[in-house]
């Protein structure tokens, strides 16, 4: 099982309709621009569970209401228990 947190500034990977053309490194361009949105709806229709922590959105001053669809809240609070679930945790 594989489940996805977004923390701190990933939590804005969740918000729908993000648009990353002209995204540029340097003087290259990306020729395909991610779509961070659409590939974690993706995730979701295959089972994976994408959670973001609620404060972190708050603190970025991002409402509920701009996200994807089905992408779960969960607070600060609740991470050591959430993480217990786990075998492994993997942060970057």
């Amino acid at each position: 099982d594989v489940s996805l947190l977004l923390r701190d500034n990933a939590v804005n990977y969740a918000v729908r309709g993000q648009d990353a053309s002209g995204l540029r490194f340097g003087s290259a361009e990306l020729a395909n621009p991610p779509a961070i949105d659409r590939d974690l709806e993706d995730l979701i229709a295959k089972g994976v569970s994408v959670r973001y922590v609620a404060e972190d959105l708050a603190e970025r001053g991002v409402r509920e209401s701009r996200l994807i669809e089905g992408a779960q809240p969960v607070t600060r609070s609740e991470l050591p228990g959430l993480f217990a679930q786990f075998g492994q945790v993997w942060n970057w």
